[in-house]
């Protein structure tokens, strides 16, 4: 893979930047794929090919109910590969599909869309959470309040069966799951008391960025360190089988570090996700820069822009030395996945923070050994300073606020250029309806992308990711995704501004994704991750933002 050319520590703090959130100094920017809009009645036809069925469909072929306008969308091609027409303007047809799950070789069916499940019953959803849910099928409350204020991430213990929470600390937080009640009330449903996880924190790594427990019950836990040497510290906890308490050992460490820039750009590590097996932990580190200029005396490094992979079973050291870090290297070239988690196909969907420039940021399938464009690409733009003519004054990409921006550092820089024979992979395309707004170039005005956004609105800062993996829910939301925005530091500079919860409809065909992004809740402050435990939606908030949980439809 080839690498780029050649963070700063702060005190435990969330900096907003213009691409997204910086934790203890680590910032955050991002993008999506596209979707027709709303529209009526269209045609969904086929038959089940291998695997997945076309579009994601249900257990039968069938007519397509709400969604689509003009045009029919049309199933197609041997051994479960989609091929599909699109009519413009519409959502995928909700309940179409295809016969599923048939042997190599069939036809491809189901057009249009993923909303292959089970139909959802009815129910009187209730609002208490203060929030604007737009979608009548889904009820949401306040869950709790943060503990300390500085919550980072969240996980569901499949053991203890209960809800944990992590603050940048390295404190944790649990509960089991709250009665959802019945009837209108605006208080949290649930306390947080203290987790006891017998975990202890390296004193030099005192920041902390990830939590996920594998199936069999075992606890890993990020934390980084800054300044001079950046590194990784993840420990695992393991429960003896009576029970009692764990016994942790270092799982991930850094013999070998970079150095901080110094910037609101030094992103360190973050997103951790595993395996549905449990024998793979993944995660990743961020950028030391806002899109590949120096910050210091270099750009990016070895250690820094990318997905590494370790086994769960045995120790890892990592060290900042390209050919040293190859067997754990799993992808290159992304700028700060703050989140990732496999959805229900086992494929591993990553949320990126894109620039200080008006630029996408992404959601990406992550593949084994594939680059995905950091620094020479965001969206499926490549990065505009790589022209040698490229001028800042005019371009309305730029906005004051934006530290990149107030310190002059886009400029021309020819080694920012994709290099000669490079393939990169660009972000899952988001048809819409929401989040795929975008400047077609430096002097136009913003605007939803009809023909689908390389990544989601520029400045959300896409952060939590989740799946129904399980297959909980129904209908349109059956085995489909759930991701919050940050949301953006200046609320003008593209118009769409996040603080929200999208519902990330995916659709694969080969070994890319297309997928549609629809605004189900808004108005949400600072929210961090989440964590679906059956058919609740659990997020978490910073700086003492209220922590939700959202309700969603079941069969």
């Amino acid at each position: 893979m080839q690498r780029r050319p050649l963070k700063k520590t702060a005190p435990f703090v969330l900096l907003v930047t213009a691409c997204g959130v910086v934790l203890a100094a680590a910032a955050a920017c991002s993008n999506s794929p596209a979707s027709p809009g709303p529209g009526t009645a269209g045609t969904n036809v086929g038959t089940g090919g291998s695997g997945v069925p076309a579009g994601g469909g249900g257990a039968s072929s069938g007519t397509g109910g709400s969604g689509m306008t003009a045009g029919t969308t049309t199933g197609g091609s041997t051994g479960g590969t989609v091929t599909q027409t699109a009519g413009t303007g519409g959502t995928p047809a909700a309940g179409g599909g295809g016969t599923g799950g048939g042997t190599a070789g069939g036809t491809g069916g189901g057009g249009g869309g993923n909303a292959g499940g089970p139909p959802c019953k009815a129910v009187t959803a209730i609002n208490g959470s203060g929030l604007t849910v737009s979608d009548p099928n889904i009820s949401a409350f306040k869950f709790a309040a943060s503990p300390q204020g500085t919550a980072t991430k969240m996980a569901w213990d499949p053991v203890g069966k209960v809800i944990v929470v992590l603050m940048q600390s390295g404190m944790m937080y649990s509960t089991a799951e709250p009665t959802i009640p019945t009837t209108m009330t605006t208080t949290a449903l649930s306390t947080l008391a203290p987790y006891n996880s017998g975990y202890q924190a390296d004193g030099a790594h005192g920041d902390h960025r990830g939590i996920v427990f594998g199936p069999d019950g075992a606890l890993y836990v990020l934390a980084v360190r800054g300044g001079g040497d950046v590194g990784v510290i993840i420990q695992k906890g393991v429960a003896p089988a009576g029970g009692g308490a764990r016994t942790w050992t270092k799982l991930v460490t850094t013999s070998t570090g970079f150095p901080a820039g110094g910037t609101n750009f030094d992103h360190s590590f973050s997103g951790i996700a595993i395996s549905p097996d449990g024998t793979s932990l993944y995660f990743s580190s961020g950028s030391r820069s806002d899109h590949g200029e120096k910050e210091g005396a270099t750009g990016e490094v070895p250690l820094s822009s990318a997905i590494f992979k370790v086994p769960t079973a045995t120790p890892t050291v990592l060290s900042n030395d390209m050919a040293a870090l190859a067997p754990v290297m799993f992808a290159d070239g992304t700028r700060n996945s703050f989140d990732m988690a496999f959805n229900a196909a086992g494929d591993l969907i990553a949320t990126e923070n894109g620039p200080d420039m008006d630029l996408p940021d992404e959601v990406n399938f992550l593949q084994q050994g594939k680059h995905y464009g950091f620094p020479f690409r965001f969206g499926a733009v490549n990065n505009p300073v790589g022209d040698a003519a490229y001028t800042a004054a005019g371009d309305k990409r730029l906005h004051p606020g934006y530290q990149a921006v107030d310190n002059n550092k886009y400029v021309a820089d020819t080694t920012l250029a994709p290099p000669a024979g490079q393939t990169f992979v660009d972000p899952i395309l988001n048809m819409g309806p929401d989040a795929n707004v975008a400047r077609a170039d430096r002097n136009a005005d913003p605007a939803p992308v009809a023909a689908g956004l390389a990544g989601v609105t520029g400045h959300r800062s896409p952060l939590g990711i989740a799946f129904d993996t399980a297959g909980m829910l129904c209908g349109a939301y059956y085995k489909q995704g759930f991701m919050l925005s940050y949301g953006a530091l200046k609320a003008d500079s593209l118009g769409d501004a996040g603080s929200d919860l999208l519902l990330l409809t995916l659709t694969k065909a080969g070994d890319a994704y297309t997928m549609t992004a629809k605004q189900v809740a808004k108005g949400i402050q600072a929210p961090m991750d989440s964590v679906l435990v059956g058919n609740k939606l659990y997020t978490v908030g910073f700086g003492g933002a209220p922590f939700y949980v959202f309700v969603l439809p079941t069969p």
